[in-house]
């Protein structure tokens, strides 16, 4: 069953503040539009938070880890062991963006959504495991609708962390091993766009394993068969347990909390806004 506060509408900016924002920018002493697109973002972060001159003093950044049941197929260079020793390393602050998080003064979560080995307690880990990972995709739904569910309600939770924390900017991203095959598999859905342009080496995969990474969405186009008015009965066919909760996690944010997203993130809320669907 879909969650009502899925659908609830998002806070809308303020068209106010965009306005004066865009005056602002013509009363620096620089050319028109010489900043670019930091000129854009300036003027849309005025708008997300109410505010002529915006600020970005409290920052927030949350990387969802989770594991993808398709890695038995064969798709990744690595073995889903690889996960749970990327999460343990986000706790011990030696990952690359745990040292941007520090340098940027952020408050720094990583929320275990399911990985296969459940590595216990750790620092700085948020443990909302929905599972052991996910199906593998390639022979059956990656997850059934309660998994789903919770999956979308871990996201849902973290975001409302956020705003409670105080988060002017939340930056989200997402881990586990198998991942660009779940984002692949998604965009191809969405895009329409053929196997061979979708399917890449991901970590290292060698031209043998982009093959059978085609192979792999050949067989998944042809046995899911979807339009963009059923999103969520698709979400638990393809995406994995780290992708899932992102429907969750832009869905609560207040007016003031703005969003930006790491990795293949953005591209893929992009492509669902081009295509239609209501990410309400």
């Amino acid at each position: 069953m879909i969650p009502k506060w899925l659908n609830a509408p998002l806070a809308e900016p303020s068209i106010k503040h965009r306005k004066e924002a865009i005056a602002r920018q013509g009363e620096l002493t620089k050319p028109p539009g010489s900043l670019g697109v930091l000129e854009r973002i300036a003027i849309d972060f005025a708008g997300w938070q109410g505010r002529v001159i915006p600020e970005l003093k409290r920052l927030k950044i949350v990387v969802f880890a989770g594991d993808h049941g398709v890695v038995a197929s064969g798709v990744s260079a690595f073995p889903q062991s690889v996960t749970v020793e990327m999460v343990k390393n986000f706790s011990r602050g030696g990952a690359a963006i745990t040292v941007l998080a520090k340098h940027l003064n952020a408050n720094f979560e990583v929320v275990n959504v399911g990985t296969v080995t459940d590595p216990g307690p750790l620092p700085g880990v948020v443990s909302s495991r929905v599972g052991a990972g996910t199906a593998d995709m390639s022979i059956g739904a990656a997850m059934d609708e309660k998994e789903l569910a919770l999956a979308l309600t871990v996201g849902r939770d973290a975001a409302l962390r956020g705003r409670d924390d105080g988060a002017q900017l939340l930056i989200g991203g997402e881990m586990g091993i198998g991942n660009t095959t779940a984002a692949a598999a998604v965009g191809a859905v969405f895009t329409s766009l053929s196997p061979e342009m979708m399917a890449g080496p991901g970590t290292g995969l060698d031209s043998a394993g982009v093959g059978k990474k085609r192979l792999l969405f050949k067989k998944l186009l042809m046995l899911t068969a979807l339009t963009q008015q059923i999103l969520y009965l698709f979400c638990p066919r393809l995406a994995g347990l780290s992708w899932r909760l992102w429907l969750a996690f832009i869905s609560p944010q207040p007016k003031r909390v703005s969003l930006f997203w790491l990795m293949d993130l953005l591209l893929l809320v992009l492509l669902w806004l081009l295509s239609g669907c209501d990410l309400s």
